[in-house]
Parts: structure tokens; C-alpha cells; sequence
């Protein structure tokens, strides 16, 4: 599970280096830099150039926010429940080990 959050996480880190680079250099960017201020994204029903400055930093900055946000809430996710899960099976194990008759309505029950 720790190899897929890396593997996620890499994942988002190269794409927000990427759209800085391409946000940054927008006037300039890909193969024929002479079309870029032809491209519009349409945002709300309002067409915004794509080249636009205020429209690239406003890009930027919520990338630059939300991305490590969610990453850190993606971690959260992922590895907490697992040490949730570990600290209630300890705590089961030490009930176990406290009372043994319980293990028969743990197997009763259906609880591996």
C-alpha cells in the first residue's frame, strides 16, 4: 500500500512541475508558440486566454496549494487506517489473551 501512495505521489509531483514549467513559459510553450494566444479555456461560461497572466498565477498558486494538501490527505488515508486497524487488533489480542472464552464467540462470530 506504501509503494502506491509513492507511486501516486510521484506521479502528482512530476505533472506540478510540469504545468509550472508550462504555466510559467506560457506564451512560449509547445511546438508552435505563435498559436498560444489563440487557445481559451471557457471557465463558468466566461472565455479566459489561456496566456493570460493573472489567469497562469491564480493557476499556479491553487496548484501550489491544493496539490500538497491533498497529497498530505491522501497519506492520511491511506497509512492511518492502517495503524488504526493495527492498534484494534492489539487491543482485541490483549482482550483475547485477558479472557480465552472469547476466542469461541470470535470464532462464532466469524472474526479471523
Amino acid at each position: 500500500m506504501f509503494i502506491y501512495l509513492l507511486m501516486h505521489a510521484f506521479g502528482v509531483i512530476v505533472f506540478l512541475i510540469w504545468f509550472m514549467y508550462a504555466a510559467i513559459d506560457g506564451s512560449n510553450f509547445g511546438s508552435q508558440p505563435s498559436c498560444n494566444h489563440l487557445v481559451y479555456f471557457v471557465l463558468f461560461f466566461v472565455n479566459i486566454r489561456a496566456t493570460a497572466t493573472w489567469f497562469r498565477v491564480v493557476m499556479i498558486v491553487f496548484f501550489a496549494v491544493a496539490i500538497p494538501v491533498l497529497l498530505l490527505l491522501l497519506g492520511f488515508l491511506i497509512i492511518a487506517p492502517a495503524r488504526w486497524m493495527q492498534a484494534c487488533t492489539d487491543r482485541l489480542q490483549k482482550l483475547y489473551d485477558r479472557n480465552p472464552r472469547l476466542v469461541l464467540v470470535r470464532y462464532v462470530v466469524g472474526i479471523p
